[in-house]
């Protein structure tokens, strides 16, 4: 299914963690705003704020990682097999695939269902791998305008083969797909 995607995100969340802690100040009367701006038991400045920026970056950056890992699950290389399964749970993992709501996906996706996939994938002899050409074909086209399409396109063919060829020297003997991120 490719290379995992949002791992960074773990370093990202313990970042974040790290910001916040809890004051053993229980009552509001334990610390005095007369004498320091600061909390005594916990160096808190009171002007201080909450790390929202980073929360909404990093739920944003998970939310993203989800829709990535979805899309590679509803790939059309599993599609018709798993819909073929008389497996209850492989049918309603399926459905909420095809439907791209990953919220139901928590309470059925265990370790035997990814065995499932890893096995249907490996028995194939599919690999997908994923390759990072929309980002650069981002960062090489911030904006295209009509007269670069065809370099654009030539652009985006390149990165595609590059991609293919990369895969399939680790890969021989498989069929490749590319995930695009």
């Amino acid at each position: 299914m490719g290379k995992p995607v949002g791992t960074d995100l773990v370093n990202e969340f313990q970042s974040l963690n790290d910001k916040l802690f809890t004051c053993s100040v229980t009552s509001v009367t334990e610390v005095s705003v007369e004498n320091q701006p600061f909390c005594i038991h916990c160096n808190l400045r009171f002007d201080s704020s909450l790390p929202l920026e980073d929360v909404r970056y990093l739920e944003k950056e998970v939310d993203k990682a989800l829709r990535d890992q979805t899309r590679r699950f509803a790939s059309e290389a599993i599609k018709p097999i798993l819909s073929n399964s008389e497996n209850d749970k492989v049918t309603r993992f399926l459905q909420i695939v095809q439907g791209s709501n990953i919220a139901p996906l928590i309470n059925i996706l265990d370790d035997d269902l990814i065995d499932f996939i890893r096995k249907f994938l490996a028995e194939r002899g599919v690999k997908t791998e994923a390759a990072p050409i929309l980002r650069r074909l981002k960062d090489r086209f911030p904006v295209v305008e009509e007269e670069k399409l065809e370099s654009v396109v030539q652009e985006f063919r390149k990165l595609l083969q590059s991609a293919f060829d990369e895969a399939k020297k680790h890969n021989p003997r498989k069929k490749i797909t590319i995930s695009l991120e």
